[in-house]
């Protein structure tokens, strides 16, 4: 895609956990899904530290490849199907990382 994208915009991602590797300096996963009304498609999102995420409750036992999440990215500039973490939440509705609430955003609405 050649339109900059607004890397303030925030994206909600509905879709199936891929993988998860807890690495440094920054934690990465991959998820197949999708916004809202588009395309299924790969989508890779940057976290921060395994330990920070640790801290946050977010560790390997927490979530598995096959997972239904959602997560909330601040997308890549350039459009490609990435961005940084805000928000994940879990097979089992719980939040990880800012509070949705916070964003104006109600939990009961975005469970996987």
């Amino acid at each position: 895609p050649d339109a900059v994208v607004e890397q303030s915009a925030l994206r909600i991602l509905r879709g199936a956990l891929r993988s998860v590797a807890y690495v440094k300096p920054h934690s990465w996963s991959s998820i197949d899904g999708s916004p809202a009304g588009t395309e299924v498609a790969r989508w890779d999102i940057e976290a921060t530290s395994p330990s920070t995420l640790a801290s946050i409750g977010l560790t390997a036992e927490v979530l598995h490849p096959g997972d239904r999440v959602t997560v909330a990215i601040r997308p890549l500039r350039d459009g490609r199907r990435g961005g940084s973490m805000v928000f994940v939440i879990g097979p089992d509705g719980k939040s990880y990382g800012a509070k949705p609430e916070a964003l104006g955003l109600r939990v009961e609405d975005l469970k996987p």
